[in-house]
């Protein structure tokens, strides 16, 4: 009897687990110190567990990181000119372009083309023109930031002239046109015909010179944005839709005079 009651007075139980370590990590004889709970568990593979489990709850709480958004273009503004009769006419923006944004110029003159286009610290292209009858013309180019004011001539001209200037973030700075087309017509609804873009992403222009009076509709398909109209001698309206996909595109407006040119360019959006 005594033998058995000295047996179970040296009987140790094994330590119990999840007890906070001690300081410097250590635990009693049997036990490992978790890393990430700080308490003392009977295996190493305890806690790894742990560690995991924490890790894990600690991404669930933590908040999303941010999603880069993607570049899309922005009007950043826009101003308009008009003469009669003229034989050149310039416009100015309200604030110098940013370098590396694109400057886009719709321009009118019945007599057309235009001989030239320069200012605005840009190189100058012609993306589409249609001058059967109020002419339309879209010219864009990269702005080095020098300079705010765009000039077009056209020295045999007797007829009005007007000119809408658009500066556009987030374009691409090379290779820009994605695809042009311009075309004349004399019912209603007024289209420049179909462009087919390759790029994934394009900033769509859309613009028309016609007779006055006239009333426009909406463009369709799409979802387009008017940009400012010029309305005296000849009227000028444009508007522009940015697209997610490449395709084919065709808009159409309604009108009221009949006697009309229409343009339709594709400036590609910067990846």
């Amino acid at each position: 009897m005594v033998v058995m009651l000295f047996a179970v007075g040296c009987y140790a139980p094994d330590p119990a687990a999840g007890a906070p370590c001690a300081a410097g990590g250590t635990c009693p004889e049997g036990l490992v110190c978790s890393p990430a709970s700080q308490t003392c568990e009977r295996t190493a593979v305890d806690a790894r567990v742990d560690a995991i489990r924490d890790s894990a709850v600690t991404a669930r709480d933590a908040p999303d990181a941010p999603i880069d958004a993607a570049t899309t273009a922005t009007l950043i503004q826009a101003a308009r000119s008009y003469a009669s009769p003229s034989t050149s006419l310039a416009v100015a923006l309200a604030n110098a372009p940013a370098a590396g944004h694109v400057l886009v110029l719709i321009a009118g003159n019945p007599h057309a083309p235009l001989a030239t286009v320069t200012g605005g610290g840009a190189t100058w292209q012609l993306a589409a023109i249609s001058p059967v009858y109020a002419n339309v013309e879209i010219w864009f180019g990269v702005t080095d930031g020098s300079s705010s004011t765009v000039t077009t001539t056209d020295p045999g001209s007797t007829a009005p002239m007007s000119m809408l200037l658009t500066e556009w973030s987030g374009l691409a700075t090379a290779s820009i046109l994605d695809g042009a087309v311009a075309i004349d017509g004399t019912t209603s609804p007024a289209s420049a015909g179909t462009i087919t873009t390759a790029h994934a992403r394009d900033l769509l222009i859309f613009a028309i010179s016609d007779a006055v009076p006239n009333t426009f509709g909406a463009p369709a398909p799409g979802t387009w944005s008017a940009l400012p109209v010029l309305d005296n001698a000849v009227i000028q309206a444009a508007w522009y839709d940015v697209v997610d996909t490449a395709g084919s595109f065709a808009p159409q407006v309604t009108e009221t005079a009949h006697t009309w040119d229409a343009a339709l360019v594709g400036l590609k959006i910067a990846p």
